[in-house]
């Protein structure tokens, strides 16, 4: 018994020892991680202040559109992507613009235009005959485009698509059906 049990005894102390220095190592990083998780709720915390500081000053007209921010922590989840999204070179908003935008869009008294009706191609060939569309397209020689119309010798492009109009389903002019 003597020599081993001095051995196992010593072997014991020192891994007693060791256990005692793990677990002071672990109470700091558990103190530290405290500390560290007690300042990202402050710093969270001062993030959700100054976004909804900053909501306070959004006009009452923009805060009616922009639905679903009526908590603290909502509008910092709405808003953040968006700051985030902001790159160095873009144009800051006007924000009496964005306001009168505003008034207009949700304006209850704002009368709607009217649909401008589609005009059906088999119409085209009726108006074939017109004298509007004899007449010739020619821009003036010293525009870019006219001269690029007389050097392509392209201005009777509307009489000539007409032909094309009766040939097919899709418009020569705006290639839709």
């Amino acid at each position: 018994m003597g020599k081993e049990t001095v051995d196992t005894q010593s072997s014991i102390d020192r891994l007693t020892n060791q256990i005692k220095k793990d677990q002071e190592k672990i109470q700091k990083a558990n103190d530290n991680l405290r500390q560290a998780y007690d300042e990202m709720t402050d710093v969270e915390n001062g993030i959700r202040e100054a976004c909804w500081t900053f909501r306070t000053e959004i006009p009452d007209d923009v805060k009616k559109v922009w639905t679903g921010t009526g908590r603290k922590d909502s509008f910092r989840d709405e808003l953040l992507p968006r700051i985030a999204a902001i790159k160095p070179d873009d144009i800051q908003p006007d924000l009496r613009d964005i306001e009168r935008r505003i008034a207009i869009v949700f304006d209850d008294n704002a009368n709607t235009v009217p649909e401008i009706p589609t005009i059906q191609l088999s119409q085209l060939v009726d108006y074939e005959d017109e004298p509007i569309l004899q007449k010739k397209i020619v821009g003036r020689e010293d525009l870019p485009l006219g001269a690029l119309i007389k050097k392509l010798e392209n201005s009777d492009w509307v009489s000539q698509g007409i032909d094309y109009a009766t040939e097919g389903d899709i418009c020569p002019f705006c290639q839709q059906p």
